[in-house]
């Protein structure tokens, strides 16, 4: 704050001295550096007030966690729209202040020969990126409104499971429906100082799509929501700031525009009610037999008196395969710009490795491949390449389970992988790629029903 208040003083004193290229200068950083100090200022008063409410909620609900938050005492969790439409101007805002000076720092350097000094132009253009992404959130806000999640189930319950109705101020009317997924996630700091990250791990994901819609008497839509939860899932802890579990609802579908999207953080606890008599394994095989696969799916199977058989094809996700591609060849042509523009050594050698990285990341989404057989007492894995693959054989009588697991993850996207694990703990890999959840279960309940397990697919 003090830094932003010098420099406005200075930025006067340049503007009065008939310097408007100098006082523009110092006038953006005022303004970043000075509202950033006073954001945190505001910050820090109103999170010891927070705190004290928190310590107050903790000491009152010692064994019910899942009452020390309002929204979730409530049972009435507003969706992050306008938050996330707000944070994305903040960010987009303090981002270009303080990138807008490269520009003319760039082309002064470039004159004097500094052609390095060009990959100082990428800072404004990430900045233009952030633009369009707040003009697309405070779109998306405008145009849907807000949604909550009205909580039945309070809290979620682990070997139970969720129940609850999503409103939304606006009737949506999807061609493919409404998308909802539960996710387990775990997020957890790495690094200290400036080299501090957030990371985000999913542990588990259900996923379903609802096609009918009933509307709410008072407007918009209130539609049902149920997820069963496995007893092996790990609850809701944000005990350590540094490494918590969350539980993240989201809703999403494709309409004309901007698409609606809508994201609550939802309490999911072991309680006296967490006594899910059933493994999961059951639960999938009772799911999958009256599972229908999309006609559209790349995936074939198919069974013969000498055994099942699943083919997961070459390029069966053209979506996730191009945004690898054009990610490879922006990263490529960033590369040439250093290689050219003689960067040094560290550059280029870091640039490299990521760049061998993903130019097998992209042969895989293309040419990747993988054939599972079934026949009498042996599963056969062949996976890898068009060209090449390699064979890997397991005895029926040493598989412990067969389960769909998480697998690539593409922006919001996760692509479910089929995993057998022998009795040994040893884990093979029999296909992935698979963009819907419910095929992935029913393909491992196949896999599994075949190799003759008795509880099907974990």
């Amino acid at each position: 704050m003090a830094v932003g208040a010098g420099a406005a003083v200075f930025a006067v004193k340049a503007l009065l001295a008939g310097d408007l290229k100098q006082a523009g200068f110092l006038a953006i950083f005022a303004v970043t550096f000075g509202g950033m100090g006073f954001g945190m200022l505001a910050f820090g008063l109103t999170g010891r007030k927070r705190a004290a409410q928190q310590e107050l909620l903790e000491r009152q609900y010692p064994d019910r966690p899942w009452l020390w938050k309002k929204e979730w005492r409530t049972g009435i969790i507003p969706g992050a729209g306008k938050k996330r439409a707000t944070f994305t101007w903040w960010f987009a805002i303090i981002w270009n202040a303080v990138s807008a000076p490269l520009p003319f720092v760039v082309l002064r350097e470039f004159k004097t020969g500094n052609t390095a000094a060009l990959l100082g132009l990428l800072f404004p253009l990430i900045g233009i990126g952030l633009l369009i992404w707040a003009v697309r959130e405070t779109i998306r806000y405008r145009k849907f409104g807000r949604s909550s999640l009205d909580l039945i189930t309070r809290p979620g319950v682990v070997g139970g499971g969720i129940r609850a109705h999503l409103k939304t101020s606006t009737v949506i009317v999807p061609e493919d429906g409404l998308h909802i997924t539960l996710t387990c996630i775990r997020r957890y700091v790495t690094g200290s100082g400036k080299n501090r990250s957030t990371h985000e791990t999913f542990l588990w994901r259900d996923e379903a799509t609802v096609h009918d819609l009933p509307r709410d008497p008072s407007g918009g839509l209130r539609v049902p929501i149920e997820f069963r939860i496995p007893r092996d899932a790990r609850p809701t802890d944000e005990s350590d700031p540094s490494d918590k579990i969350i539980w993240r609802l989201e809703a999403q579908a494709s309409v004309t525009g901007v698409d609606y999207f809508a994201q609550f953080e939802v309490p999911v606890f072991a309680t006296g009610e967490s006594t899910d008599p059933s493994p999961e394994s059951a639960e999938r095989k009772r799911e999958s037999a009256g599972y229908a696969r999309p006609e559209n799916s790349p995936i074939t199977v198919s069974e013969s008196a000498s055994g099942l058989e699943i083919h997961f094809p070459a390029a069966r996700n053209p979506g996730a395969a191009f945004a690898a591609t054009l990610f490879f060849a922006i990263w490529s042509g960033m590369l040439w710009l250093i290689i050219h523009l003689d960067a040094g050594f560290i550059f280029v050698t870091v640039f490299g490795v990521f760049e061998i990285l993903l130019f097998f990341i992209v042969l895989s989404q293309w040419l990747g491949v993988t054939d599972v057989r079934v026949e009498h007492d042996v599963v056969i894995v062949r996976s890898g390449l068009i060209f090449w693959k390699r064979t890997t054989r397991l005895r029926t009588d040493m598989i412990e389970r067969v389960e769909a697991v998480i697998g690539m993850r593409s922006g919001n996207n996760v692509y479910y992988a089929i995993r057998i694990t022998g009795k040994d703990d040893t884990k093979v890999g029999a296909g992935g790629g698979v963009r819907d959840k419910r095929e992935a279960d029913w393909i491992a309940a196949r896999i599994a029903s075949a190799a003759g397990l008795a509880d099907g697919a974990a």
